[in-house]
């Protein structure tokens, strides 16, 4: 891979690391089986629920999508009627279920939609959430990218210009921000090798404003060509 494609998509995720800074949240875990108590995920997603039944020692976590349901002290769990067996069962201590590693993967991967990311670390899971179209409270996102047309801006030694690059950024940007929040209207100021005045970009942010709640982004791109020979 070219080092400005490194660079290229170093930008892109390093943009998309900081969309995502406010979601990270770490829950403790308990003992070495890295168990971690149901209420504390519960908290972080308000959609999950739970039962148990203390005469039969069967519980449930449900959601609007489905339901794990399982024995307290169990190797198996079902979900939606499918068995799976685990390595570690699920617990009840003080009114709560402490559930393991292999629980959570179903709960983030099987069972809910949203997009979730998770890790184990030392004494916490860590988990990075992202947001939905609704916690954002926009109705569009306007991704400007800069340069354009006669305004290329800096060279670099291979012969990559600012405008270029700026571009990949925003059509990349576009693809991801329409696949993960599709009822958020996402507009371009420029979608080709286009020269846009300054007071031309600034007329698209303030009517885009002016219709609805919306989230301006300014991609500019900055190359200094190497000395080095």
């Amino acid at each position: 891979m070219a080092k400005n494609q490194i660079y290229l998509w170093g930008l892109i995720l390093f943009l998309l690391s900081l969309w995502n800074l406010e979601a990270k949240v770490s829950i403790s875990t308990q003992s070495s089986k890295r168990y971690v108590r149901f209420e504390d995920v519960q908290r972080e997603f308000p959609s999950l629920k739970s039962t148990f039944n203390p005469a039969t020692f069967v519980g449930s976590i449900q959601h609007p999508s489905g339901e794990v349901r399982f024995r307290v002290g169990s190797s198996f769990y079902t979900f939606n009627q499918t068995i799976e067996k685990i390595s570690v069962p699920i617990l009840y201590k003080e009114k709560d279920f402490l559930i393991p590693p292999e629980i959570v993967e179903a709960l983030f991967v099987q069972l809910m939609p949203e997009d979730v990311r998770y890790e184990y670390k030392e004494n916490v899971l860590e988990l990075e959430v992202l947001p939905s179209a609704e916690k954002l409270e926009v109705k569009t996102i306007l991704i400007d990218a800069g340069h354009g047309g006669k305004d290329p801006g800096t060279l670099s030694n291979d012969g990559t210009n600012e405008k270029s690059v700026a571009l990949q950024v925003a059509k990349i940007l576009q693809k991801f921000f329409e696949k993960v929040y599709p009822t958020i209207n996402i507009v371009l100021t420029r979608a080709d090798d286009t020269f846009i005045e300054l007071e031309r970009r600034s007329e698209i942010a303030n009517r885009e404003l002016k219709k609805t709640e919306a989230l301006c982004l300014s991609v500019f791109i900055v190359i200094r060509p190497s000395t080095k020979k």
